[in-house]
Protein backbone atom coordinates (compact mmCIF):
# COMPACT_ATOMS: atom_id res chain seq x y z
CA UNK A 1 0.00 0.00 0.00
CA UNK A 2 1.37 3.53 -1.22
CA UNK A 3 1.52 5.67 1.89
CA UNK A 4 -0.92 8.63 1.02
CA UNK A 5 0.73 11.99 0.57
CA UNK A 6 -0.01 14.50 2.71
CA UNK A 7 -2.84 16.95 2.15
CA UNK A 8 -1.93 20.31 0.81
CA UNK A 9 -3.57 23.58 1.78
CA UNK A 10 -5.55 25.29 -0.69
CA UNK A 11 -4.11 28.81 -1.95
CA UNK A 12 -6.38 31.93 -0.45
CA UNK A 13 -7.94 33.74 -2.99
CA UNK A 14 -6.20 36.67 -4.24
CA UNK A 15 -8.64 39.40 -2.94
CA UNK A 16 -9.03 42.03 -6.19
CA UNK A 17 -6.89 45.31 -5.72
CA UNK A 18 -8.53 48.49 -5.67
CA UNK A 19 -7.34 50.94 -8.37
CA UNK A 20 -5.47 53.90 -7.77
CA UNK A 21 -7.62 56.57 -6.84
CA UNK A 22 -6.97 58.95 -9.65
CA UNK A 23 -7.50 62.13 -6.96
CA UNK A 24 -5.47 65.53 -7.47
CA UNK A 25 -1.61 65.74 -6.51
CA UNK A 26 -0.82 67.40 -3.30
CA UNK A 27 0.16 71.07 -2.32
CA UNK A 28 3.67 70.63 -3.64
CA UNK A 29 2.62 68.39 -7.10
CA UNK A 30 6.07 66.28 -7.77
CA UNK A 31 6.18 65.01 -11.97
CA UNK A 32 4.39 62.75 -12.68
CA UNK A 33 5.77 59.41 -13.11
CA UNK A 34 2.80 57.32 -14.21
CA UNK A 35 2.43 56.81 -18.19
CA UNK A 36 -0.32 58.06 -19.93
CA UNK A 37 -1.72 54.76 -20.23
CA UNK A 38 -2.11 54.28 -16.46
CA UNK A 39 -3.69 57.62 -16.06
CA UNK A 40 -6.31 57.17 -18.91
CA UNK A 41 -7.41 53.62 -17.74
CA UNK A 42 -7.91 55.06 -13.84
CA UNK A 43 -10.07 57.64 -15.26
CA UNK A 44 -12.43 55.44 -17.45
CA UNK A 45 -12.45 53.27 -14.64
CA UNK A 46 -13.74 55.41 -12.08
CA UNK A 47 -16.07 56.94 -14.47
CA UNK A 48 -17.56 53.61 -15.19
CA UNK A 49 -18.04 52.88 -11.85
CA UNK A 50 -19.62 56.31 -11.23
CA UNK A 51 -22.09 56.19 -13.53
CA UNK A 52 -23.00 52.25 -12.72
CA UNK A 53 -23.61 54.20 -9.16
CA UNK A 54 -25.73 56.95 -10.91
CA UNK A 55 -28.10 54.92 -12.94
CA UNK A 56 -30.68 56.66 -11.35
CA UNK A 57 -31.84 59.50 -13.65
CA UNK A 58 -32.28 61.75 -10.85
CA UNK A 59 -28.31 61.94 -9.88
CA UNK A 60 -27.17 61.05 -13.52
CA UNK A 61 -26.62 65.11 -14.25
CA UNK A 62 -24.81 65.05 -11.27
CA UNK A 63 -22.61 61.89 -11.77
CA UNK A 64 -21.56 63.21 -15.43
CA UNK A 65 -20.41 66.37 -14.76
CA UNK A 66 -18.73 65.21 -11.51
CA UNK A 67 -16.59 62.35 -13.73
CA UNK A 68 -16.05 65.20 -16.45
CA UNK A 69 -13.83 67.15 -14.38
CA UNK A 70 -11.79 63.72 -13.05
CA UNK A 71 -11.27 62.86 -16.75
CA UNK A 72 -10.23 66.46 -17.70
CA UNK A 73 -7.65 66.16 -14.90
CA UNK A 74 -6.09 62.99 -15.79
CA UNK A 75 -6.00 64.60 -19.28
CA UNK A 76 -4.21 67.60 -18.50
CA UNK A 77 -1.54 65.16 -16.43
CA UNK A 78 -1.08 63.34 -19.69
CA UNK A 79 -0.59 66.11 -21.65
CA UNK A 80 2.08 67.28 -19.04
CA UNK A 81 4.21 63.62 -19.47
CA UNK A 82 7.60 64.07 -21.11
CA UNK A 83 7.57 62.45 -24.80
CA UNK A 84 9.27 59.56 -25.13
CA UNK A 85 12.79 59.55 -26.94
CA UNK A 86 12.83 57.60 -30.34
CA UNK A 87 14.87 54.42 -30.20
CA UNK A 88 13.64 52.56 -33.11
CA UNK A 89 16.76 53.38 -35.73
CA UNK A 90 15.36 54.14 -39.58
CA UNK A 91 16.17 50.86 -41.90
CA UNK A 92 18.72 51.87 -44.90
CA UNK A 93 16.72 52.81 -47.81
CA UNK A 94 17.67 50.59 -50.93
CA UNK A 95 19.44 51.59 -54.15
CA UNK A 96 17.35 53.77 -56.50
CA UNK A 97 16.15 51.81 -59.56
CA UNK A 98 16.33 53.32 -63.28
CA UNK A 99 12.45 53.46 -63.09
CA UNK A 100 12.47 55.17 -59.92
CA UNK A 101 15.20 57.62 -60.51
CA UNK A 102 13.24 58.51 -63.18
CA UNK A 103 10.34 59.57 -61.12
CA UNK A 104 12.47 61.06 -58.37
CA UNK A 105 11.28 64.32 -57.10
CA UNK A 106 12.61 67.21 -57.14
CA UNK A 107 15.38 68.17 -54.98
CA UNK A 108 14.69 70.27 -51.80
CA UNK A 109 16.26 73.96 -52.00
CA UNK A 110 19.01 74.29 -49.37
CA UNK A 111 19.78 77.35 -47.25
CA UNK A 112 22.97 78.52 -48.87
CA UNK A 113 20.77 78.60 -52.58
CA UNK A 114 18.06 80.87 -51.02
CA UNK A 115 20.67 82.82 -49.36
CA UNK A 116 23.24 83.73 -52.53
CA UNK A 117 22.89 86.58 -54.85
CA UNK A 118 24.90 87.18 -58.18
CA UNK A 119 26.70 90.35 -58.89
CA UNK A 120 27.78 90.59 -62.47
CA UNK A 121 31.02 93.55 -62.92
CA UNK A 122 34.45 93.29 -64.89
CA UNK A 123 36.65 91.19 -63.66
CA UNK A 124 38.86 93.31 -60.91
CA UNK A 125 42.67 91.80 -60.24
CA UNK A 126 42.90 93.87 -56.68
CA UNK A 127 39.75 92.44 -55.81
CA UNK A 128 39.39 92.93 -51.70
CA UNK A 129 36.75 90.61 -50.41
CA UNK A 130 36.77 92.69 -46.97
CA UNK A 131 36.74 95.78 -48.44
CA UNK A 132 33.87 95.23 -50.63
CA UNK A 133 32.02 93.43 -47.86
CA UNK A 134 32.03 96.31 -45.64
CA UNK A 135 31.19 99.02 -48.59
CA UNK A 136 28.22 96.87 -49.40
CA UNK A 137 26.96 96.31 -45.78
CA UNK A 138 27.60 100.24 -44.87
CA UNK A 139 25.29 101.16 -47.40
CA UNK A 140 22.78 98.03 -46.57
CA UNK A 141 22.20 97.86 -43.16
CA UNK A 142 19.83 101.14 -42.84
CA UNK A 143 17.65 99.15 -45.35
CA UNK A 144 17.18 96.05 -44.39
CA UNK A 145 17.27 94.33 -40.92
CA UNK A 146 19.84 92.03 -42.09
CA UNK A 147 23.52 92.24 -43.92
CA UNK A 148 25.98 90.07 -46.08
CA UNK A 149 28.17 87.37 -44.45
CA UNK A 150 30.85 86.93 -46.78
CA UNK A 151 31.25 87.64 -50.67
CA UNK A 152 33.61 85.46 -53.13
CA UNK A 153 34.94 85.87 -56.76
CA UNK A 154 34.34 84.16 -59.70
CA UNK A 155 36.80 82.77 -62.32
CA UNK A 156 34.76 85.44 -64.47
CA UNK A 157 34.87 88.44 -61.59
CA UNK A 158 31.34 88.22 -60.90
CA UNK A 159 30.94 88.20 -57.52
CA UNK A 160 28.15 85.54 -55.19
CA UNK A 161 27.03 87.70 -51.94
CA UNK A 162 25.40 85.10 -49.11
CA UNK A 163 22.89 86.78 -46.95
CA UNK A 164 22.60 85.62 -43.16
CA UNK A 165 18.72 84.72 -44.30
CA UNK A 166 16.69 84.19 -47.51
CA UNK A 167 14.76 87.08 -46.07
CA UNK A 168 17.36 89.05 -45.71
CA UNK A 169 18.56 88.27 -49.83
CA UNK A 170 14.75 89.14 -51.06
CA UNK A 171 14.97 92.66 -49.39
CA UNK A 172 18.36 93.70 -50.94
CA UNK A 173 17.32 92.70 -54.38
CA UNK A 174 14.18 95.03 -54.02
CA UNK A 175 16.70 97.55 -52.78
CA UNK A 176 19.30 97.44 -55.32
CA UNK A 177 19.17 100.49 -56.40
CA UNK A 178 20.47 102.03 -53.68
CA UNK A 179 23.16 99.86 -52.49
CA UNK A 180 24.31 98.29 -55.97
CA UNK A 181 26.52 101.55 -56.53
CA UNK A 182 29.05 100.65 -53.79
CA UNK A 183 30.43 97.88 -56.15
CA UNK A 184 31.02 100.37 -58.84
CA UNK A 185 29.38 101.95 -62.28
CA UNK A 186 29.37 98.28 -64.13
CA UNK A 187 27.92 96.23 -61.50
CA UNK A 188 24.38 94.63 -62.09
CA UNK A 189 22.88 92.35 -59.92
CA UNK A 190 21.60 89.50 -61.68
CA UNK A 191 18.62 87.89 -60.08
CA UNK A 192 18.53 83.95 -60.07
CA UNK A 193 17.19 82.63 -63.85
CA UNK A 194 14.75 79.47 -63.91
CA UNK A 195 15.87 78.18 -67.43
CA UNK A 196 13.20 75.44 -69.70
CA UNK A 197 13.54 74.23 -72.91
CA UNK A 198 10.67 74.62 -75.31
CA UNK A 199 11.24 71.42 -77.76
CA UNK A 200 10.89 71.33 -81.97
CA UNK A 201 10.46 75.38 -82.26
CA UNK A 202 11.78 76.76 -85.48
CA UNK A 203 14.62 78.86 -85.30
CA UNK A 204 13.81 80.92 -87.79
CA UNK A 205 10.75 83.00 -85.81
CA UNK A 206 13.23 83.74 -82.49
CA UNK A 207 16.42 85.25 -83.46
CA UNK A 208 19.12 85.76 -80.56
CA UNK A 209 19.32 89.10 -81.65
CA UNK A 210 15.29 90.17 -81.41
CA UNK A 211 14.96 89.45 -77.40
CA UNK A 212 11.99 92.40 -77.36
CA UNK A 213 10.53 91.13 -80.14
CA UNK A 214 10.70 87.51 -79.34
CA UNK A 215 9.39 87.95 -75.62
CA UNK A 216 6.25 89.77 -77.16
CA UNK A 217 5.72 87.01 -79.97
CA UNK A 218 5.66 84.53 -77.17
CA UNK A 219 3.07 86.73 -75.46
CA UNK A 220 1.21 86.90 -78.08
CA UNK A 221 0.81 83.54 -78.96
CA UNK A 222 0.28 82.77 -75.08
CA UNK A 223 -1.85 85.36 -73.51
CA UNK A 224 -2.56 83.74 -70.55
CA UNK A 225 1.46 84.18 -69.70
CA UNK A 226 1.13 87.36 -69.43
CA UNK A 227 0.36 88.00 -66.22
CA UNK A 228 1.71 85.14 -65.24
CA UNK A 229 5.11 84.53 -66.30
CA UNK A 230 7.97 86.62 -66.53
CA UNK A 231 10.14 85.69 -70.11
CA UNK A 232 13.58 87.17 -68.60
CA UNK A 233 15.10 85.72 -72.60
CA UNK A 234 14.97 83.64 -75.15
CA UNK A 235 18.44 82.12 -76.89
CA UNK A 236 19.70 79.46 -78.87
CA UNK A 237 22.40 77.00 -78.13
CA UNK A 238 25.98 77.58 -80.24
CA UNK A 239 25.59 74.47 -81.59
CA UNK A 240 22.07 74.78 -83.26
CA UNK A 241 23.41 77.91 -84.93
CA UNK A 242 26.88 76.68 -85.88
CA UNK A 243 24.87 73.48 -87.69
CA UNK A 244 21.92 75.79 -88.92
CA UNK A 245 19.09 73.52 -87.46
CA UNK A 246 15.87 74.65 -89.11
CA UNK A 247 13.92 73.05 -85.60
CA UNK A 248 15.51 72.53 -82.44
CA UNK A 249 14.78 73.35 -78.55
CA UNK A 250 15.37 76.59 -77.75
CA UNK A 251 16.31 78.14 -74.04
CA UNK A 252 13.66 80.30 -71.91
CA UNK A 253 14.77 82.21 -68.83
CA UNK A 254 11.77 82.73 -66.23
CA UNK A 255 12.29 84.73 -63.22
CA UNK A 256 10.96 82.07 -60.53
CA UNK A 257 10.45 78.34 -59.75
CA UNK A 258 7.03 78.21 -59.82
CA UNK A 259 6.59 79.92 -63.47
CA UNK A 260 9.23 77.32 -64.63
CA UNK A 261 6.93 74.83 -63.08
CA UNK A 262 3.77 76.45 -64.75
CA UNK A 263 5.19 75.71 -68.38
CA UNK A 264 6.57 72.94 -68.03
CA UNK A 265 2.80 71.44 -67.00
CA UNK A 266 1.06 73.45 -68.90
CA UNK A 267 3.20 74.02 -72.53
CA UNK A 268 3.69 76.57 -74.92
CA UNK A 269 1.52 77.39 -77.52
CA UNK A 270 3.83 78.44 -80.69
CA UNK A 271 3.13 78.64 -84.62
CA UNK A 272 0.14 77.13 -84.03
CA UNK A 273 1.39 74.13 -82.39
CA UNK A 274 1.96 73.13 -78.54
CA UNK A 275 5.25 72.78 -77.76
CA UNK A 276 6.36 70.83 -74.93
CA UNK A 277 8.62 71.92 -72.25
CA UNK A 278 11.21 70.46 -70.29
CA UNK A 279 13.76 71.47 -67.16
CA UNK A 280 17.32 72.56 -68.56
CA UNK A 281 20.22 71.27 -66.56
CA UNK A 282 23.60 72.17 -67.18
CA UNK A 283 24.72 68.68 -66.27
CA UNK A 284 22.41 66.80 -68.28
CA UNK A 285 24.76 68.19 -71.60
CA UNK A 286 28.33 67.30 -72.76
CA UNK A 287 30.27 70.46 -71.95
CA UNK A 288 33.69 70.93 -73.18
CA UNK A 289 36.65 73.65 -72.58
CA UNK A 290 38.34 74.70 -75.99
CA UNK A 291 40.66 75.90 -73.72
CA UNK A 292 42.50 73.15 -71.60
CA UNK A 293 40.16 70.82 -73.83
CA UNK A 294 39.00 69.36 -70.28
CA UNK A 295 35.39 68.63 -69.32
CA UNK A 296 32.33 70.35 -67.04
CA UNK A 297 33.17 73.85 -67.68
CA UNK A 298 33.94 76.03 -70.56
CA UNK A 299 36.64 78.29 -71.65
CA UNK A 300 35.62 81.66 -70.21
CA UNK A 301 36.02 79.89 -66.63
CA UNK A 302 38.99 78.17 -67.16
CA UNK A 303 41.97 78.51 -64.97
CA UNK A 304 44.18 75.82 -66.44
CA UNK A 305 46.70 76.07 -68.96
CA UNK A 306 45.42 76.23 -73.06
CA UNK A 307 46.47 73.02 -74.69
CA UNK A 308 45.72 72.37 -78.52
CA UNK A 309 43.13 69.73 -79.53
CA UNK A 310 45.16 67.52 -81.72
CA UNK A 311 48.64 66.94 -80.56
CA UNK A 312 48.11 68.25 -76.54
CA UNK A 313 50.55 71.16 -76.81
CA UNK A 314 50.59 74.26 -74.52
CA UNK A 315 52.69 76.25 -77.17
CA UNK A 316 49.88 77.25 -79.39
CA UNK A 317 46.10 76.13 -79.98
CA UNK A 318 44.90 74.12 -82.30
CA UNK A 319 44.62 76.86 -85.32
CA UNK A 320 48.40 76.92 -85.36
CA UNK A 321 49.08 73.19 -85.24
CA UNK A 322 51.36 72.12 -87.82
CA UNK A 323 49.77 68.42 -86.94
CA UNK A 324 46.40 68.57 -88.72
CA UNK A 325 46.99 66.57 -91.14
CA UNK A 326 48.89 63.77 -89.65
CA UNK A 327 46.68 61.85 -87.51
CA UNK A 328 50.03 59.39 -86.17
CA UNK A 329 50.93 62.82 -83.87
CA UNK A 330 47.66 63.58 -82.53
CA UNK A 331 47.66 63.36 -78.89
CA UNK A 332 45.18 63.04 -76.36
CA UNK A 333 45.66 65.67 -73.43
CA UNK A 334 42.98 63.52 -71.39
CA UNK A 335 44.16 60.41 -71.87
CA UNK A 336 47.67 60.49 -73.60
CA UNK A 337 45.92 58.67 -76.37
CA UNK A 338 46.55 58.46 -80.76
CA UNK A 339 43.82 60.68 -80.97
CA UNK A 340 42.21 64.24 -80.64
CA UNK A 341 40.43 65.43 -77.35
CA UNK A 342 37.00 64.53 -77.33
CA UNK A 343 36.84 61.63 -79.59
CA UNK A 344 34.59 59.20 -79.54
CA UNK A 345 36.57 56.58 -78.91
CA UNK A 346 38.83 58.48 -76.37
CA UNK A 347 37.48 56.79 -72.57
CA UNK A 348 37.57 60.08 -70.86
CA UNK A 349 34.87 61.04 -73.41
CA UNK A 350 32.62 58.24 -72.53
CA UNK A 351 33.20 58.24 -69.07
CA UNK A 352 31.83 61.97 -69.34
CA UNK A 353 28.88 60.37 -71.86
CA UNK A 354 27.90 57.96 -69.28
CA UNK A 355 27.65 61.04 -66.45
CA UNK A 356 25.36 62.53 -68.66
CA UNK A 357 23.28 59.83 -68.92
CA UNK A 358 23.15 59.11 -65.19
CA UNK A 359 22.22 62.71 -64.91
CA UNK A 360 19.37 62.53 -67.26
CA UNK A 361 17.94 59.83 -65.74
CA UNK A 362 17.80 60.92 -62.24
CA UNK A 363 16.78 64.61 -63.36
CA UNK A 364 13.09 65.85 -61.92
CA UNK A 365 10.72 66.70 -64.27
CA UNK A 366 9.82 69.68 -62.28
CA UNK A 367 11.86 72.52 -60.20
CA UNK A 368 11.97 72.32 -56.40
CA UNK A 369 10.14 75.01 -54.93
CA UNK A 370 10.48 76.33 -51.21
CA UNK A 371 7.83 74.99 -48.57
CA UNK A 372 5.09 77.86 -47.78
CA UNK A 373 6.21 80.03 -44.28
CA UNK A 374 3.92 78.95 -42.12
CA UNK A 375 4.90 81.15 -39.46
CA UNK A 376 3.71 84.15 -42.34
CA UNK A 377 0.54 84.78 -40.81
CA UNK A 378 1.71 84.78 -37.08
CA UNK A 379 2.02 88.47 -36.05
CA UNK A 380 4.92 89.46 -33.85
CA UNK A 381 2.87 90.23 -31.35
CA UNK A 382 1.55 86.87 -31.11
CA UNK A 383 5.43 85.38 -31.70
CA UNK A 384 6.66 86.92 -28.77
CA UNK A 385 3.62 86.40 -26.20
CA UNK A 386 4.09 84.25 -23.27
CA UNK A 387 2.11 80.98 -23.30
CA UNK A 388 -0.89 80.36 -21.50
CA UNK A 389 -0.67 79.25 -18.13
CA UNK A 390 -1.11 76.17 -17.44
CA UNK A 391 -4.44 74.77 -15.84
CA UNK A 392 -4.34 73.71 -11.92
CA UNK A 393 -5.99 70.03 -11.75
CA UNK A 394 -9.07 69.84 -10.22
CA UNK A 395 -9.74 68.93 -6.23
CA UNK A 396 -12.34 67.35 -4.29
CA UNK A 397 -13.26 69.19 -1.64
CA UNK A 398 -15.83 67.70 1.13
CA UNK A 399 -17.72 69.70 4.20
CA UNK A 400 -17.78 66.98 6.90
CA UNK A 401 -16.36 63.81 6.66
CA UNK A 402 -18.21 60.56 5.07
CA UNK A 403 -18.45 57.59 6.73
CA UNK A 404 -19.99 54.32 5.61
CA UNK A 405 -21.21 51.36 6.87
CA UNK A 406 -21.59 47.98 5.13
CA UNK A 407 -22.05 44.38 5.48
CA UNK A 408 -19.84 43.08 2.38
CA UNK A 409 -17.49 44.70 0.16
CA UNK A 410 -19.40 45.75 -2.45
CA UNK A 411 -18.26 48.13 -5.23
CA UNK A 412 -20.18 51.11 -3.67
CA UNK A 413 -17.66 50.54 -0.01
CA UNK A 414 -14.81 50.58 -2.16
CA UNK A 415 -15.58 53.79 -4.09
CA UNK A 416 -16.34 55.44 -0.35
CA UNK A 417 -13.10 54.04 0.98
CA UNK A 418 -11.25 56.06 -2.42
CA UNK A 419 -13.32 58.98 -1.94
CA UNK A 420 -12.80 59.10 2.02
CA UNK A 421 -8.91 58.90 1.50
CA UNK A 422 -9.04 61.77 -1.23
CA UNK A 423 -10.58 63.89 1.19
CA UNK A 424 -7.77 63.59 4.01
CA UNK A 425 -5.30 64.99 0.83
CA UNK A 426 -4.59 69.00 1.24
CA UNK A 427 -6.60 70.99 -1.65
CA UNK A 428 -5.74 74.33 -3.26
CA UNK A 429 -8.86 75.11 -4.40
CA UNK A 430 -12.37 73.41 -3.70
CA UNK A 431 -13.74 71.84 -6.41
CA UNK A 432 -17.14 73.93 -7.69
CA UNK A 433 -18.74 70.10 -9.20
CA UNK A 434 -20.55 69.37 -6.31
CA UNK A 435 -21.11 65.56 -5.26
CA UNK A 436 -23.45 63.49 -5.87
CA UNK A 437 -22.88 61.01 -3.11
CA UNK A 438 -22.58 63.78 -0.21
CA UNK A 439 -25.75 63.59 1.89
CA UNK A 440 -27.31 67.38 1.55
Amino acid sequence: MAPSKPATKAAPKATPKLAPKPGPPSATPKPPTSSPNTLASLATALQDRLLALGADSAVYAAVTAYTASVADWALSQVNRLPAAPATATPSPSAPASYAAALQAPPKPLTTKEQRELLVRRPKDPQFNGSAVLAAVNARLRPLVSGSFVGVRALPSGDLIFIADSATTKTAAERTVSQWQSALGDQATVQPKRYTVLVHGVRTSLLPNNAQAANVEALYTANPRLRLQVQILRTWWRKRVERLGKKYSSILLDVATAEQANRLINDGLALDNQIHDVELFDSKCLLTRCFNCQGYNHTATNCRKPRACRLCGSAAHAEDSCRHTEKPDRHKCVNCRGKHPAGHTDCPAHTAELKHVAAARASKSRFFAVAPPDLHSTVTPAKRLASPPPLCSPPTISFSAPVSFTATSASPETQLADELQAADSQPTDTPMTTPNPFLPN
